[in-house]
């Protein structure tokens, strides 16, 4: 038997006590357990540890502060300033944000791991918590103690949580102003509503949305302005080609917002007082001022001769014994439509037009309009008269109201009718509910002048056969002149792009800033924790390391399954030793009943 074979042979078997085959047996264990071991089993292998001193604060720490910083720092430039807001749009923000949160949930996920386990040795450690922080996994049913797996749990919800929240923050918006475009404004109505009638679709496009829904002071619409109770406004807007160049590259949630001053057609309501309404004098002057033509005397249809003998027209509408009857432009040739009456009444409840007649005084005034353009649509959404009524008389050309022959009656006497403001319930106020009806006629009255306006001298037949005669030599240029159609510069106008975006919500915040914030506790964590006898790159190399000579024979059974059957507690002891200059090293023992040492600041550990 040769030397190396006697010296394997185990003592405490003598070889004259065993069969030749339990000692042959007893002599491969050895000599596999050696060669295991010791590579050729007579030699023991360089020992590959790093000894070192545990920081108080690592390189990694500082880095995983420092990258969840300016990620919280990307994330707050990529919803706050509205024009980075603006260029990057909802989508991207949604990505950005969900890539940056990644990144954070990456740096807090572990830097608050790292906590866990210095947590762990702080208190009674057992071999399966470490297990599981290591892994990073509260699933397993191994025994693992509550805290550790509620830690765990904590770090898988938190990010899907995160991830989930962000988006619950889409449809804000954000403006920015940009540089503007020049264009044309005039008298038109909206896209697509060129050049189609005698105005009759443009009175109902414009004051319909009113109608069915009345108050102020609102905009409604691509023009219409109800200022107030008595005074509305219909502004003169943007042209088709105007528009549809400004809605070239707006996307799905982007708009643009374009406010200038321009010419509005604007009606006014002035109230009759009782006297003025039963002044006999007053109305047969106000009569005689409309000369065009009178309506046969027809006792039938007015029910009383006296009411109705000297009005411009009037019309039955075929409801009872209700009337309606205008009076529009007065003067001989191109008629002045700068005051016109609008009467609807009840014969049989002694009514007559002068009872119930309201007066408008109509003119062009310079208002302020803002436009909201998208890629499918265009609607006034603010607007402000800049001139009163004699302001207006004395700056600015009248020519469309008080030298144009519009035959109101003859086109829109059946809406009178249709739209009877008078039999129809009263609107409260809309501001201090009171119980004031609200006039819905004046916004009936300037839609009727500018349907007519626009669809007779409208910018659009400026250059046909169309062209209302005593508007051939009018100037179209400029707000000074008529106004049917005018270059207003760039410089004029104000320009804004409002896009879909994040809304700024201290919950978006608050989402932002919780792996920063995370990632600052763990680390203070870490160095209140110091002196636990563990480091942030504490795993399996460390516990192996420092696995004390038989004490691994607890976990033998284990190598495949992982499993164990009861806890195993971990004890950390602090062993000087007095051979290496280098000082102590870290012990681990297993179903160890005492309190793990501290380590100390500065001192080498092996």
């Amino acid at each position: 038997m040769s030397d190396r074979y006697t010296r394997l042979m185990d003592d405490s078997y003598p070889l004259s006590t065993l069969p030749t085959p339990m000692v042959e047996a007893q002599v491969t264990r050895n000599l596999l357990n050696q060669d295991t071991a010791y590579g050729d089993g007579l030699s023991q292998p360089e020992p590959a540890g790093v000894a070192r001193s545990k920081p108080y604060v690592s390189k990694m720490d500082f880095a995983a502060i420092a990258v969840s910083l300016v990620c919280f720092g990307l994330g707050l430039a990529s919803f706050v300033p509205q024009s980075t807001a603006v260029w990057l749009g909802q989508t991207d923000q949604l990505i950005v944000l969900g890539f940056l949160l990644s990144i954070m949930a990456f740096c807090t996920q572990r830097q608050v791991q790292i906590f866990g386990l210095l947590w762990e040795v702080s208190g009674k450690s057992t071999l399966q918590n470490f297990d599981a922080l290591l892994r990073n996994t509260a699933f397993t049913p191994d025994r693992i103690s509550v805290s550790p797996r509620a830690l765990l749990l904590f770090l898988f919800a938190l990010p899907l949580a995160l991830s989930v929240s962000y988006k619950k923050f889409s449809g804000g918006s954000s403006v920015v102003g940009i540089s503007s475009t020049s264009g044309y404004f005039g008298t038109i109505g909206p896209p697509g509503y060129q050049r189609i009638g005698n105005g009759l679709s443009l009175l109902t496009n414009v004051y319909l949305p009113f109608w069915t829904d009345p108050g102020y002071p609102r905009t409604y619409g691509f023009n219409l302005f109800v200022a107030d109770k008595t005074t509305t406004a219909i502004l003169d807007a943007p042209f088709p080609e105007f528009i549809e160049s400004l809605q070239v590259g707006l996307g799905l949630g982007d708009s643009l917002l374009i406010t200038t001053d321009v010419n509005a057609t604007v009606a006014e309501n002035i109230d009759l007082s009782t006297r003025d309404q039963s002044n006999l004098t007053l109305w047969n002057k106000t009569f005689e001022a409309y000369p065009l033509g009178k309506y046969p005397d027809n006792p039938t249809s007015c029910g009383d001769s006296q009411d109705c003998t000297d009005l411009f027209y009037v019309a039955y509408t075929g409801s009872g014994n209700i009337f309606t009857a205008m009076l529009a432009g007065t003067g001989s040739g191109a008629p002045n439509n700068s005051e016109i009456y609008l009467s609807v009444w009840n014969s049989t409840a002694h009514e007559t037009f002068q009872s119930t007649a309201e007066r408008f005084i109509l003119s062009r005034r310079i208002c302020s309009g803002t436009w909201n353009i998208t890629a499918a649509n265009v609607s006034l959404i603010g607007a402000k008269i800049l001139q009163s009524n004699d302001e207006a008389m004395a700056h600015l050309n009248q020519d469309l109201i008080q030298g144009n022959q519009l035959w109101l009656f003859n086109y829109f006497r059946d809406f009178l009718g249709e739209y009877n403001w008078r039999f129809r319930q009263g609107y409260p106020y809309p501001n201090n509910n009171d119980t004031l009806s609200f006039r819905t006629s004046t916004a009936l009255a300037a839609a009727m002048v500018w349907a007519r306006i626009v669809s007779l001298d409208g910018a659009e037949r400026s250059m046909d056969q169309y062209q209302s005669p005593s508007h051939q030599d009018v100037d179209y240029v400029g707000k000074n002149g008529s106004g049917l159609q005018y270059w207003v510069d760039s410089s004029q106008i104000t320009t804004v792009k409002e896009t879909l975006t994040l809304k700024r919500d201290w919950g978006l915040y608050f989402i932002i800033a919780v792996n920063p914030m995370l990632a600052i506790l763990a680390v203070l964590g870490k160095v209140l924790l110091y002196p636990t006898p563990i480091d942030e790159k504490f795993g399996l190399i460390s516990m192996l390391a420092g696995v004390r000579s038989g004490g691994i024979e607890v976990l033998r059974g284990a190598s495949l399954s992982g499993k164990l059957k009861r806890q195993v507690k971990v004890g950390f002891a602090i062993v000087k030793d007095y051979e290496d200059e280098h000082g102590d090293h870290v012990e681990v023992h297993f179903d160890a009943a005492r309190a793990n040492d501290k380590v100390a600041s500065g001192r080498i550990y092996r």
